[in-house]
């Protein structure tokens, strides 16, 4: 029987032996993006806020008006006038109430 070269015998492996897997090869990781810095919010007095209601909102309550008080003839603008008061100042709480919340 020929002999087996030193070479040879080296690089067979039996069929029993089993090679163990190379070791998992771990990733760098990325360095940490820096993340921006939310802003303060401005204070509430800062904010300057439009409250304009809308025509339906002042139209349905000059009618509600003029149906407590009995549905006077010639009062419509009186009635319109004291309506946008009451919207106006409702939107007023309700911005103020959401803001500072």
């Amino acid at each position: 029987m020929p002999r087996k070269s030193a070479k040879s015998e080296a690089l067979s492996v039996p069929e029993t032996e089993t090679i163990p897997a190379p070791p998992p090869v771990k990733k760098a990781k990325a360095p940490a993006k820096p993340r921006a810095k939310k802003a303060d919010p401005a204070p509430v007095a800062a904010v300057a806020i439009a409250v304009e209601p809308t025509t339906e909102q002042v139209a349905e309550e000059a009618y509600l008006l003029w149906l407590s008080e009995g549905q006077p003839p010639g009062r419509d603008i009186e009635h319109w006038l004291l309506a946008e008061q009451i919207v106006r100042s409702r939107l007023s709480l309700l911005s103020a109430a959401v803001h500072s919340a």
